[in-house]
């Protein structure tokens, strides 16, 4: 496994109208990737966009800007040293994120719980932006938190993205895992249809799903002030009953949840969505 790493330091400006001191850097990575269908790479940023298309043959790219502004030159000089990109690369797995001495990253073994960040007191604001291109049968994690979008692209391998405040886009997709944000809009365009399982979430924003013709699905939808839409007939399925259990003093409370289904085609995968203020739609690519 070869791999190359560039470090370009872009500018240091200062903008008399803000009053603002800004510094970009480029890092630039690229590797082989000997098997892309069992290849799983993982991309968790915090402030900024994650952009990942298809790149020709075996190769992994990867550039990310790190973009820091602040008012005072000593917190500027600080950001520069401070922040850096975290870089966990083995034969059949790379993982990338954001690090600085303000973030904790919290692991179970070798898989990325999650990660913790408290940067109010750093002086500085920080800014990363990851564009990569990857074999196009990669296994695929990206997620990010604010100031920022998830754009996939001709991507066929398993796909799961997440971010916080802002919108999930996935183009010419086969199998999606998970997509889930918060104040945002997940859109999906599928090359083809999916054979997996998945899962699609959002607090504040719509879920749109394109499909190709012969799509075969069971639907379960649970939204407090949205609806469903569907381009495709469907029959109405019995709820589906989940039984939760929980010990409240001497006794057991039960609570019993329902999620209305329906079914699309014959069989197929299990897909679920959940809105609180969205609507989901299904429609035809």
């Amino acid at each position: 496994m070869k791999i190359l790493t560039i470090i370009l330091t872009l500018l240091t400006v200062i903008s008399t109208e803000a009053s603002e001191l800004k510094d970009e850097r480029v890092i630039r990575k690229t590797m082989d990737v000997e098997n892309p269908e069992n290849f799983y790479l993982e991309i968790r940023n915090i402030q900024g966009d994650v952009i990942v298309k298809p790149s020709a043959g075996t190769t992994l790219e990867l550039e990310v800007v790190i973009t820091i502004t602040a008012e005072k030159e000593e917190d500027l000089q600080r950001g520069i040293k401070e922040m850096s990109l975290l870089e966990v690369v083995k034969k059949t797995k790379a993982f990338y994120s954001v690090d600085a001495p303000f973030i904790t990253h919290h692991w179970d073994g070798e898989k990325l719980r999650g990660f913790s960040s408290n940067s109010s007191n750093a002086g500085y604001i920080y800014k990363y932006d990851f564009v990569v291109k990857v074999p196009s049968e990669i296994n695929l994690k990206a997620g990010t938190v604010d100031n920022g979008h998830i754009t996939i692209s001709d991507i066929t391998g398993d796909i799961e993205a997440a971010n916080v405040n802002g919108n999930i886009r996935i183009q010419g997709a086969q199998e999606v895992i998970n997509a889930n944000t918060i104040n945002g809009k997940v859109d999906i365009i599928y090359g083809a249809n999916p054979t997996k399982d998945g899962n699609f979430h959002s607090i504040n924003g719509d879920i749109t799903l394109g499909l190709q013709e012969g799509f075969n699905a069971q639907v379960q939808t649970k939204s407090m002030n949205g609806e469903f839409f569907s381009a495709f007939d469907f029959e109405y399925l019995q709820p589906s009953i989940t039984v939760n259990t929980s010990k409240k003093g001497n006794g057991t409370t039960y609570k019993i949840g329902e999620k209305p289904s329906v079914q699309i085609g014959k069989a197929g995968p299990k897909l679920s969505f959940e809105t609180l203020n969205g609507d989901v739609y299904l429609k035809r690519s």
